[in-house]
């Protein structure tokens, strides 16, 4: 998958998920729940999880949420290519495509983050693992397992120009590719929302989308 795919999908998921969490589960289902002789005490009490709601969830950073659902690519295939392609026999799927790199990213952000919980300690996270889910990474044992499987990644031919070709074509027809089409779509519909909200400058200071 290459990049409308990873970013746009990633985010039309997250997004999706942030608002349904925010505006749906905690502002509508304890009013739904509530049920007959709830008493003024109740209500007051959903008043206040519904307008805590939004701000409980606001600090989700989606610039780093994009930037985490490419970090694989970026880290990986300048290794493949032209850094170091003996070391991962060129391929441009190999450390930061691994579990073992998705649990220490994990870690290092739960430990840059601490004592206080932010969500932003976990959007480049979400970003990483929706990239392993997208390029359907459990098909890739040798890679995703690495190294309990072994130390050496799986060998790729072709040259740095044979695969500039290919993803340039690629890219230029992502709309023949379902996915490369419906991320472009998202990336699209992201960037009228924050245009018709005037909202491009706040993304930019603090990569809020409301």
């Amino acid at each position: 998958m290459d990049i409308f795919g990873h970013v746009g999908l990633t985010l039309g998921v997250v997004y999706t998920s942030h608002w349904a969490v925010r505006d749906g589960l905690l502002g509508r289902y304890p009013g739904k729940k509530a049920g007959l002789g709830a008493g003024i005490q109740h209500d007051a009490l959903t008043e206040s999880r519904d307008a805590e709601a939004p701000l409980r969830f606001a600090g989700l950073d989606y610039r780093l949420l994009i930037v985490g659902s490419v970090i694989p690519d970026l880290i990986d295939k300048p290794i493949g290519l032209w850094l170091a392609p003996d070391l991962v026999n060129g391929s441009t799927r190999s450390g930061a495509h691994t579990l073992t790199f998705a649990l220490v990213l994990l870690a290092v952000l739960s430990l840059a983050f601490r004592p206080r919980f932010s969500p932003n300690s976990l959007a480049l996270g979400l970003g990483n693992a929706g990239h392993l889910l997208l390029d359907q990474m459990w098909r890739s044992s040798s890679v995703v397992l690495w190294p309990f499987l072994g130390w050496d990644f799986p060998q790729r031919a072709g040259s740095i120009s044979q695969y500039a070709d290919s993803k340039l074509w690629d890219g230029l027809r992502f709309y023949a590719d379902p996915p490369e089409l419906m991320g472009a779509i998202v990336i699209l519909a992201l960037a009228v929302k924050l245009l018709r909200d005037r909202a491009a400058r706040s993304f930019l200071r603090s990569g809020a989308v409301t």
